[in-house]
């Protein structure tokens, strides 16, 4: 796997190396121009498009995984999804 971004927009950087922007809106059911506007991938579709690129949430939105594991004091890996679904 490749090393794990830094930031959400390079984590939605990562993500258009697997996937063309038509393919993720076709995946999600939206338009390609929704995706166009996108700087990273927003929270709510964050689940989905980790399904299609089979990449881990937290490459995906580092920033929120950071964050929340600093929240916690431990790693988010298991409890971001849940977290993510709460929160869309």
């Amino acid at each position: 796997m490749t090393k794990q971004p830094k930031n959400n927009t390079d984590g939605y950087a990562l993500v258009l190396t697997c996937n063309s922007k038509t393919d993720i809106a076709k995946h999600l059911g939206v338009s390609k121009q929704l995706i166009t506007r996108w700087e990273s991938v927003p929270p709510r579709y964050v689940m989905q498009v980790s399904d299609l690129t089979k990449l881990p949430i937290s490459y995906i939105l580092p920033e929120l995984e950071r964050a929340v594991s600093a929240l916690l004091n431990r790693p988010s890996e298991k409890l971001l999804p849940e977290l993510i679904k709460l929160l869309s």
